[in-house]
């Protein structure tokens, strides 16, 4: 008679060693948007460097977080949670490289589409790109979505899981909650900035208003926001 010894899976031993290991956690979920926003912001800068070489332009630097208090931008920020929230389940990259393309573009486009109601600006118009969906974002973004979903959920999520479960909970939600009043404090800020940006030519009715358009000139947030377009 031959004996089977079944021996605990890694994954299946690390949920017994670690609970929360797996979960989106709201303290995992602020510090994802933080480094997802962040590289974002990096990958922008790094891609328009490139861009400007490419077309033979003048390099400098472009302001691409799209906030005013933190380096963290938000449509990576979301695209990151929303990658990791959906896809983190999926064990084959081929799935990860398809819904992630999905669930990219369907980010952006629905950002964009928020921006334009909210703000009566649009950031990014892909119109004169190949495979353009409604100028929101492209076939090929999407598949560059998809490449990053691989990598987020492969190389990015399961380590970063890892890492946060071996920290003190307690200092981690600790830390999670400041993390979250600066997201909402800057968030709140641009908001409003972009608001009297796009509402200049009325007088502001508050202390407030006054102070964001002294605060936050037109100089500003064109250097701060260059991509931006005001649709009346």
């Amino acid at each position: 008679m031959v004996t089977t010894v079944t021996k605990n899976k890694p994954t299946a031993f690390l949920r017994y060693t670690m609970p929360s290991y797996g979960r989106l956690t709201l303290a995992k979920a602020v510090f994802l948007y933080m480094l997802g926003g962040t590289l974002g912001t990096l990958w922008e800068v790094v891609f328009n460097v490139f861009y400007q070489i490419a077309n033979h332009y003048t390099i400098q630097y472009i302001a691409c977080s799209g906030s005013i208090l933190t380096p963290f931008n938000a449509v990576y920020g979301i695209g990151t949670l929303a990658i990791v929230f959906l896809l983190r389940n999926l064990e084959k990259p081929w799935q990860v490289l398809l819904a992630g393309g999905i669930v990219g573009g369907a980010v952006e486009i629905a950002l964009s589409y928020l921006e334009e109601l909210l703000f009566h600006t649009r950031s990014w118009n892909y119109t004169t790109w190949p495979l353009s969906i409604a100028g929101r974002t492209t076939l090929p973004i999407m598949a560059i979505w998809g490449l990053l979903c691989v990598a987020v959920v492969f190389a990015f999520w399961k380590p970063v899981d890892r890492f946060f479960e071996k920290l003190p909970q307690k200092t981690l939600r600790i830390a999670a909650w400041c993390g979250l009043a600066l997201i909402l404090a800057d968030l709140a800020l641009s908001a409003a900035a972009i608001t009297r940006y796009v509402n200049r030519d009325s007088q502001p009715l508050t202390a407030f208003g006054q102070w964001l358009d002294k605060t936050f000139p037109d100089s500003f947030m064109r250097r701060h926001y260059p991509s931006m377009k005001i649709k009346k």
